[in-house]
């Protein structure tokens, strides 16, 4: 599945000014692309959730963050821009701490993941791409 946003929001995930409630991805092979201020999966400008679960039964996902005015802020999984309402996410059974800077930008490393892998890149100054996969 491929979800790209096509304003200030997520490319999976609640739409700007809005609440929804849980998202829960358990499977299959996914791309989410977020624009502007909404991240890839998650929230988008001023939008929040209830909670993010990803399990290990995933192929694939690659979520990219969009680049508004603040991307610093911003999350390809999670929070977005002006996001202060929304709950956890949990992927592969691990509830993710607040991440910080060095964690979101790939210097530092990312909480272990029993199952799955993950990594960050970072496109230039604009967007992170959170790719993860099985472990082998």
């Amino acid at each position: 599945m491929t979800a790209k946003s096509d304003g200030s929001g997520p490319g999976i995930g609640c739409t700007c000014y809005s609440t929804c409630g849980n998202i829960t991805i358990t499977g299959g092979t996914i791309i989410a692309k977020g624009i502007d201020c909404g991240a890839g999966i998650g929230g988008g400008n001023h939008g929040d959730f209830t909670s993010i679960t990803i399990t290990d039964g995933i192929t694939s996902i690659q979520a990219t963050a969009g680049h508004g005015a603040d991307a610093k802020k911003l999350l390809p999984i999670g929070k977005a821009y002006e996001d202060e309402e929304s709950g956890s996410v949990t992927i592969d059974g691990v509830t993710l701490p607040e991440l910080h800077k060095a964690q979101v930008h790939g210097t530092e490393p990312l909480p272990a993941l029993p199952h799955l892998n993950w990594t960050i890149s970072e496109i230039k100054y604009t967007y992170d791409t959170w790719t993860l996969t099985p472990k082998p």
